[in-house]
Formats: structure tokens, C-alpha cells, sequence
């Protein structure tokens, strides 16, 4: 069969650029071979492959319709999806066979010599050649809470200096020039289109591109041959972090406690102890799990949470808090790629893990320590208080107070279903329950029964402080009974 008819195949089927309600009135399936589920699919393709080419197809077609109309719909419609098949010529293809850089045809050609490579490795995000080309970008919507302000609020401040570090400068052609002056105010500034959410809608904003105050006049073509010094300063000045700091954090780790120390001080609503220490147990769950077996030993404990099954309730704001984490993690590394990676680039694929991070708030939201989950004196404890030393030391007093004071959810600590509490309790006993003997038949059924009279214990506590009007948790009685 001749492939230039697929494109005919896929528009008599329907597709996005076409859709033609005219002709799902003719069967395709008396022309099938192989009959089944599929058989129209299979019928038209054996109609078609009778054809030379689309024009020969497209005729016989219309002699099938009698409304001239009609027809002329047709027509006009299967030779306009054709259309948007056809590949356009491009120098793409050299850069897999010869690994040159080729040379960038029409919009493409305002992009700096030096970031076609790594645009091209897929080492740069593609964020680059929308803001440079077309100053817009899309943002995108991850699992939040819709009620709040969207998650990439948090990160926009990072974003605004990649976007002066991109469009100004005196690297600028005419052509984008233009363009930023037609996405301004009627001043010199420049604007990027940010298409994010509000609540469930859709919404588009300009967002100013700030330049950075490590230096004056900095060049995108030339950025990559700016000091390893400035690279850098740029990168912890708009992050917030002192340059002091540096020597007392291992190279792998940088990055990631520095985007962790942003996250805290900007995150809306506030994160608690109980969220950070989670975040970096996942990253040591993460970073152990790449060495050799010997240390994985020291992340069992860790290991159920990140495998444990069964249905978990999401907590909203939680999932809220590490979306706007992952947000401003994002961004960060594009920054530092733009800056020819002043900072070593983590493992991306180990940082996070949902469903550890989010077991762990609810271990640790219970009472149980991050140390307990960790082998004791293992290194996977000693990596744990490393990033937990290094995080604590970016934040200032005011911050640290801030975030030990909020260590717990109020409706949290407060209530918890009585079938909730009963299957943490078994989750922790698991293995004692079935590695004991005694504990079998009766004793089992005797502990069992101890964990639902300690969980009604706690709901009483609860309703008994509820009855107080001005205590704290009053608030939060219409949530936690619902």
C-alpha cells in the first residue's frame, strides 16, 4: 500500500484536524479481511491499498455521495488533512546521524550558537526555545489543592530571572525586540505569557523579566563564558542562599537542600518540621537506593512505606505543599542549565518519591521520630541528619521557630478514624505479630482489640476538648467529623 494514503485513512476515520460526520454512514467492513473487532479500520485500509495515490482515492470516494454539497465538504476537508500531515523539510535529522548542530532555519536562528546542543541532547529544557522564540510559556498543573493559588506562584520569582537572563541584554535581534515591545506596558520592560490556573480556569498573565544584580550587562551568547563565580552567584543570589554556605555541603546535595531552603521560606501555606524531614527521607531513600545492597539493608523500614498498598486518603494540603516543592525544583534546574551548571545536577529520578513522602507525614504526624524509621548509627541515618544540619543551617531563627511551631496538622493530632488509626497500628506490628508465636490465635486477636480501645480513647480526648469554645481545635470540628 502506498503510504501517502494514510493520511487519507486517518481522515475518514476522524482525527483532530478532521471530522467528518457526512460519511460515518458508509461501512468500510464488507472490504475487511481479517473481520474482528477492528474490521472497519481493516476494510478501509484494504479499499485503499486498491489506489495509486490520495487524489485517485479522494475521487472514488465522492462518487459514493450524492449531495453536491456534501461533496464539496468532503472535498475540501480530506485535502486539508492531508495537508497537515505533510512534513515540512527540516536539518533535524543530521544531528542524529553526524551529531552537528545544524544549522536552525526561520525563529529558531535568535537561539545563541551554544545553546543548540544541549537543546538538541535534550539536556536543556524546551522552556528555552519557548520563551527566546515565542515569549510564552505553559505551565503545568500537578496534583494540588484547586482552592489554593497554583503551586507555580511559588517559583515564579526563579522564573523571572531565567526570563532577563534570556531576553535581556544587547543580544537582543530586532525581530524580538519588537516582540517584547509589544508585550509590555508601553515601557522598556519585558514580558513573558504565563499560561497557569486559577482555581479550575484557565488563566494567562505577563510576567516581568527581571535582571539579575550579580552583574550588569550580562549577554545570553555569551553567558557561558562568564566565571564559574558569577555563573553561580547568580544562581544562589536568586535562590537566597549566602555563599558562605558552600564548603559545609557536599557537591551532590547542593542543589536540592538549596531549592529545599527556598521552598520553606516561600511555601504557601507554610510547611511544618514534619513536611521537611519527610522530603529529605525521601531523598535518602533515594540516594541509598543507588548504592550497593549493603547499605539498602538500613531502608527497610523506609521500603514499606514507599511499597505500602491499600488506600490512603489524600491529604490536600500535603499534596499542595510538595507540588509547589517540585515546582520550584523545576525551575531551579532549568536555571542552572541555562547557567552551564554552576551546581551539580542530583539524580533527578530519586529525589522524590509521592508515596514515601506522603507515608512518611503520616508516620511522623503520629509521633514517631525520623530517626526511628532509619537503622540506628547506619549511614543512612547519618545522611538523614547531614541534610536535615545543612537545611537548618540556611534558615534563619524567625524561620526555624515558624516551622516548630506548626510541627503537627491541628485536626490532625487532634482526630483520626478509628479504622485509620487501627490499620497504623497493625502496619508498625506487622512483623512482630507474625514472627511471634505467642501472639498468634487469641493474642492477635487480644492485640488487635487493645489498638480499636486506644484509637476510641483519642476520639473521646478529642470531642472532650471540642466542648471548649475558644480552644484551638474548634475550628477545626467541621472538618475532622465530616
Amino acid at each position: 500500500m502506498n503510504k501517502d494514503l494514510l493520511p487519507v485513512c486517518a481522515s475518514i476515520l476522524g482525527n483532530d484536524y478532521v471530522k467528518l460526520q457526512i460519511i460515518r454512514h458508509l461501512s468500510w467492513k464488507q472490504h475487511s479481511v481479517h473481520g474482528g473487532a477492528f474490521a472497519h479500520i481493516d476494510g478501509l485500509l484494504c479499499w485503499l491499498s486498491q489506489f495509486a495515490g490520495p487524489e485517485e482515492a479522494i475521487i472514488d470516494l465522492l462518487k459514493q455521495i450524492t449531495d453536491k454539497k456534501d461533496k464539496d465538504i468532503v472535498d475540501k476537508a480530506l485535502f486539508a488533512g492531508i495537508k497537515e500531515y505533510k512534513l515540512n523539510t527540516g536539518s533535524l535529522s543530521l544531528f542524529f546521524t553526524s551529531k552537528t548542530v545544524p544549522q536552525t532555519p526561520g525563529p529558531l536562528q535568535a537561539l545563541p550558537r551554544w545553546t543548540l546542543q544541549p537543546l538538541l541532547e535534550g539536556k536543556m529544557s524546551s522552556c528555552i526555545t519557548d520563551v527566546l522564540v515565542l515569549q510564552r510559556v505553559i505551565l503545568r498543573c500537578q496534583v494540588e489543592d484547586f482552592e489554593l493559588p497554583s503551586c507555580n506562584e511559588t517559583s515564579r520569582p526563579i522564573r523571572q530571572v531565567l526570563y532577563g537572563l534570556l531576553l535581556l541584554g544587547e543580544q537582543q535581534t530586532e525581530d524580538k525586540h519588537v516582540a517584547a515591545a509589544k508585550a509590555s506596558t508601553g515601557t522598556s520592560k519585558c514580558y513573558v505569557e504565563e499560561y497557569d490556573r486559577e482555581e479550575l480556569t484557565l488563566t494567562c498573565s505577563k510576567v516581568e523579566a527581571i535582571e539579575t544584580r550579580v552583574k550588569e550587562g550580562l549577554r545570553l551568547e555569551t553567558l557561558w563564558k562568564e566565571p564559574h563565580s558569577v555563573r553561580l552567584q547568580i544562581f544562589l543570589d536568586t535562590l537566597g542562599v549566602p555563599t558562605g554556605i558552600l564548603k559545609a555541603i557536599p557537591l551532590d546535595l547542593q542543589l536540592q537542600v538549596f531549592v529545599t531552603r527556598y521552598w520553606i521560606v516561600n511555601a504557601q501555606p507554610q510547611p511544618s518540621q514534619v513536611h521537611i524531614w519527610s522530603l529529605l527521607l525521601g531523598m535518602v531513600y533515594g540516594k541509598l537506593c543507588s548504592v550497593p545492597t549493603t547499605q539498602r539493608d538500613t531502608l527497610l523500614m523506609l521500603k514499606k512505606l514507599q511499597i505500602r498498598q491499600g488506600r490512603i486518603r489524600l491529604d490536600h494540603e500535603v499534596a499542595h505543599l510538595y507540588s509547589q516543592w517540585q515546582s520550584c525544583l523545576t525551575w531551579s534546574l532549568n536555571l542552572n542549565s541555562l547557567l552551564c551548571c554552576p551546581l551539580q545536577e542530583p539524580e533527578c529520578a530519586r529525589l522524590y518519591s509521592g508515596t514515601l513522602v506522603h507515608s512518611a507525614v503520616r508516620e511522623l504526624r503520629r509521633g514517631i521520630t525520623p530517626e526511628t524509621l532509619l537503622v540506628s548509627s547506619s549511614y543512612a541515618e547519618q545522611l538523614f541528619r547531614q541534610l536535615k544540619d545543612a537545611v537548618l543551617s540556611l534558615m534563619g531563627e524567625d524561620v526555624i521557630l515558624r516551622i516548630s511551631n506548626g510541627a503537627a496538622h491541628p485536626c490532625w493530632t487532634q482526630y483520626q478514624p478509628v479504622d485509620e488509626i487501627s490499620s497504623l497500628f497493625e502496619h508498625l506490628m506487622d512483623d512482630d505479630i507474625e514472627g511471634d508465636d505467642d501472639l498468634k490465635g487469641k493474642g492477635s486477636s487480644k492485640a488487635k482489640t487493645e489498638m480499636l480501645e486506644c484509637s476510641y480513647t483519642l476520639r473521646t480526648r478529642y470531642k472532650a476538648k471540642a466542648r471548649n469554645a475558644t480552644h484551638p481545635s474548634k475550628k477545626y470540628e467541621r472538618r475532622c467529623f465530616e
